[in-house]
């Protein structure tokens, strides 16, 4: 009997999954604890504090962080804290449709 569950094969997943790079030591993280150097792995764009909980990231660019610090700044402005020129909202609304 134990056999016959051991051996059953995993199912494959079927969601969505969030693969980044480490902003530490930039292994490829698929949880929000690096595997290598065992920190956590997505820092916050505008406050560089690492995040933990609720974020926003731009499926363009990557950049992101805090939920509430990502608002606020979206409240007001139209290109990624970040500087690299991504217009996050725009372009990840285009992704999308």
């Amino acid at each position: 009997q134990v056999l016959k569950f051991v051996s059953t094969p995993v199912e494959p997943h079927r969601g969505v999954e969030f693969v980044s790079d480490c902003q530490h030591c930039s292994q490829t993280v698929r949880a929000a604890h690096c595997l290598y150097c065992k920190r956590l792995s997505l820092l916050c764009v505008i406050c560089h504090v690492s995040v933990r909980g609720c974020s926003n990231f731009c499926l363009v660019c990557g950049h992101g962080g805090h939920m509430n610090h990502m608002n606020d700044w979206f409240a007001q402005e139209g290109l990624c804290p970040s500087g690299c020129g991504c217009r996050c909202l725009q372009q990840s609304a285009a992704i999308l449709d």
